[in-house]
């Protein structure tokens, strides 16, 4: 694994998981107010903090700045791409999404663009 959390990650498998469902009612969420600043920006931040309490007792905090993928951070055509592919070849097809690919790259020659939306329905 690559560190990376993809749509992989929140099928039935891994949500149904029994020792992931227990982990996640220790979970509690706290916005820092700091933080929501932050990402309002027009150059969003994506920071996080993460305190994590042991079985001891011990207390262990650790924090994440922006990294170069984060939503922010200017993208090449080929890191879109790869994304594109990541997040709807499984549904779609490697086929189909490179065909929308091409449509939506020559975008501002589509002369009706209401057919667009068609192409991403799973069937």
């Amino acid at each position: 694994m690559n560190g990376n959390v993809t749509l992989h990650f929140f099928d039935d498998a891994h949500l149904g998981n029994p020792e992931l469902r227990a982990q996640m009612q220790k979970i509690r969420a706290v916005e820092n107010e700091e933080y929501t600043q932050t990402y309002n920006r027009v150059t969003a931040a994506q920071r996080a903090r993460v305190t994590v309490v042991n079985a001891s007792g011990e207390c262990l905090v650790g924090q994440s700045a922006a990294v170069k993928d984060a939503l922010s951070a200017s993208k090449s055509d080929a890191q879109i791409v790869r994304k594109f592919h990541g997040l709807t070849e499984d549904l779609l097809g490697a086929n189909r999404v490179s065909a929308i690919l091409e449509l939506l790259w020559g975008l501002e020659d589509v002369k009706n663009v209401t057919a667009i939306p068609l192409d991403f329905v799973v069937d």
